[in-house]
């Protein structure tokens, strides 16, 4: 059992190391999506570094930073239908894998930056970078205008 166990360990490890990184970005979107970190998590460095403009506000300060599944988790609290598609995504020379989304959700979750839900429909988007060293994701940068939302909710 040990053997077979060890076996598809590396089989699988052998089928991410063949994954493009934009096969990467997708697998690891969809898991978030769906909050579940298994199917990703090894392609995730423990030293990854987040950028998101809720990433402060959800963070109590002097406290450890949020994973990217908590970050994802935040939103989809507040937004349980949210639906997005990519409109775009590069990868650069350096393996950076460049995603300009579009989103469409209802606030009928969660508080979302202290705002109450009110079932109230919103578009947004933004441009997700996700930086790859030695297969791994090692920085998630996400740029998307918090303000414009918020302006929607209220």
């Amino acid at each position: 059992m040990k053997k077979l166990l060890t076996l598809c360990i590396l089989a699988c490890n052998l089928s991410y190391a063949a994954m493009s990184n934009i096969e990467k970005v997708e697998l690891i979107k969809n898991g978030l999506m769906a909050g579940v970190d298994e199917n990703f998590k090894h392609l995730i460095s423990p030293d990854l570094t987040i950028q998101s403009p809720i990433l402060d506000k959800i963070t109590p300060q002097n406290q450890p930073s949020k994973t990217l599944v908590e970050v994802f988790a935040y939103w989809l609290r507040a937004f349980p239908t949210v639906e997005s598609f990519w409109s775009s995504v590069d990868e650069d020379d350096q393996g950076n894998v460049i995603v300009n989304w579009e989103a469409s959700a209802v606030h009928s979750g969660d508080d979302f930056m202290e705002i109450e839900a009110k079932n109230t429909s919103f578009d947004y988007s933004g441009t997700t970078t996700y930086t790859f060293a030695n297969g791994k994701l090692i920085a998630y940068s996400a740029q998307v205008d918090v303000d414009r939302i918020v302006e929607q909710l209220k």
